[in-house]
């Protein structure tokens, strides 16, 4: 159970923050600005 969970925070700890630091955000910017232009 403990490793379980502890595999579960580090795997999405470590999507979570790469998406919004430079996947989520950059898409969201790119899409957002290109519709917005």
């Amino acid at each position: 159970t403990q490793l379980d969970g502890r595999t579960l925070t580090v795997n999405q700890a470590r999507p979570q923050e790469a998406r919004p630091g430079g996947g989520g955000r950059g898409g969201f910017g790119g899409r957002g600005g290109r519709h917005d232009r």
